[in-house]
């Protein structure tokens, strides 16, 4: 699939760099956390007559999963991030999730609580959160490209284009279009890590164009990290390729199959009969 192949990006001039799909790994812990979640979710399913609630349930499975599956990156994501540093380039990581996150079953470093309904919940800080003090630990200033509420993008942005900040942190809100990241200079090639396929197309696309722009002086690496094994991966997988590819039909001024998704072959009369 084009997703997966990292050819993701129609764009009016080539993409200057390499776009790969890195995959990880899932240990003995990971599964077992994955398998208690998709098991909570499976019986809540399970347990539903209306196939509204089904539908309900199986799309929080999904985000859940999505969410659970960035936590799992973000020692990796550091650890690259760090070593290209240490090479002379500057680093932008893109995360989904910020503020802290549930979830239903136990997780690593989970703080046990409740939900609003008294459920019990486990909370962890949000990837960006926790990248932000892993960097901090190190001594290596960040920009925030996130959260506008706090903090001021075009600032943050400036702040990680004149190299005071070698690392930026963004989601795909804030980190897509109209943000240019490249290296204009040519000195400081940038690295892109991926910690989620952002389930927008478009978006998708935005945030892959923000390292490689008309005026970008050296190239760009893009590392999409992915755990092959997890089912919120495989869902975005699956979801993104779709959209991805009625985004082109689209995008080219196809005419889009609205038979798509019916078997074709069986709504056609047998040969010698109308």
């Amino acid at each position: 699939a084009a997703i997966r192949a990292g050819a993701l990006l129609r764009r009016e001039y080539p993409f200057y760099g390499n776009v790969n799909v890195q995959s990880l790994p899932m240990d003995i812990r990971m599964k077992l956390e994955q398998e208690s979640i998709i098991n909570h979710f499976d019986s809540l399913i399970e347990r539903m007559s209306s196939l509204t609630a089904k539908r309900n349930y199986s799309g929080q499975k999904t985000l859940s999963l999505r969410r659970w599956s960035e936590q799992q990156k973000v020692q990796e994501a550091f650890k690259q991030a760090q070593e290209h540093i240490a090479n002379g380039g500057q680093v932008i990581i893109v995360a989904e999730t910020d503020k802290a996150q549930s979830f239903p079953q136990p997780i690593k470093d989970g703080v046990e609580g409740s939900s609003d309904k008294g459920n019990p919940v486990w909370r962890v800080p949000g990837a960006i959160t926790r990248l932000t003090k892993l960097f901090e630990d190190a001594g290596i200033k960040v920009a925030h490209i996130h959260n506008p509420t706090k903090f001021k993008i075009s600032d943050e942005v400036n702040k990680f284009q004149r190299g005071e900040s070698p690392v930026a942190l963004a989601t795909p809100q804030s980190g897509g279009a109209g943000i240019n990241l490249d290296d204009v200079v040519g000195n400081r090639p940038r690295l892109l890590i991926v910690l989620s396929k952002n389930l927008a197309g478009d978006v998708w696309d935005q945030v892959l164009g923000r390292v490689s722009r008309k005026t970008t002086q050296s190239e760009a690496r893009v590392e999409v990290l992915t755990i092959p094994d997890a089912y919120g991966d495989q869902r975005s997988d699956d979801i993104l390729d779709t959209k991805i590819r009625t985004l082109r039909a689209i995008q080219g001024g196809e005419d889009l199959d609205v038979a798509a998704g019916f078997d074709v072959s069986a709504t056609q009369a047998p040969p010698g009969q109308s």
